[in-house]
């Protein structure tokens, strides 16, 4: 089954490991487009300041991949996390951070998901919670994908299914994007629409609401 997670979805999927930095950077870094074997690895000189006239942003560098090396942009936050785990770990910065299996890693999003899960089924939400449990690993980086597609889509940037797949480790090929589109594009995310609003008429107008008061 293959999941995509909403913008709140992803936020408290964080907040269930938000005490557990390692635990936090894996997740973090499966948001951001990492496979699990990549998460497994990234080191702290991974990590680099992509700077140019209009500001700069981080970035994590894939060595080896499963199609080679490449680079993938991270938020501010994601590379704080990776300070602040190498530093109290006492890591070397060519030192695995997360330095956990691929079973580790998914017996912590188990861990997640179920916690999740077990809260929904205590507000009687059985069909929500049912849909939790089947959130894996990979189904971060599908959302990644989709999510990353449509805010560029959106900011009308022409290469956008080519950056993302560029960042995500797609092959460039037809096959590549056969697979990228089929298995890793999905449904329209909400905020889309809540940012289209505007722009299809569907916001309610000031003279509207005040009717309905």
């Amino acid at each position: 089954m293959k999941c995509w997670l909403s913008t709140n979805e992803q936020e408290a999927l964080l907040a269930t490991v938000e005490n557990d930095t390692r635990r936090e950077l894996a997740m973090s870094l499966g948001l951001c487009g990492l496979r699990t074997a990549e998460i497994e690895a990234v080191e702290r000189r991974n990590f680099r300041r992509a700077t140019s006239a209009d500001g700069s942003v981080w970035k994590v560098a894939i060595e080896e991949g499963k199609t080679g090396d490449r680079e993938v942009p991270v938020p501010q936050e994601v590379r704080d996390l990776a300070e602040r785990l190498a530093n109290s770990a006492g890591l070397r910065k060519d030192e695995p951070l997360v330095g956990r299996a691929t079973r580790t890693l998914r017996s912590w999003m188990e861990g997640a998901r179920n916690q999740i899960a077990d809260s929904l089924e205590d507000d009687g939400r059985d069909d929500d919670a049912e849909e939790w449990r089947e959130v894996g690993m990979h189904d971060l980086r599908r959302t990644w994908a989709t999510d990353t597609y449509y805010k560029l889509a959106m900011a009308n940037v022409p290469i956008a299914e080519t950056l993302v797949m560029g960042w995500g480790g797609w092959v460039m090929n037809e096959k590549g994007r056969e697979t990228f589109r089929e298995e890793y594009l999905g449904p329209e995310p909400d905020f889309v629409a809540v940012e289209a609003s505007d722009v299809l008429g569907l916001g309610a107008s000031e003279s509207a609401s005040s009717l309905l008061k």
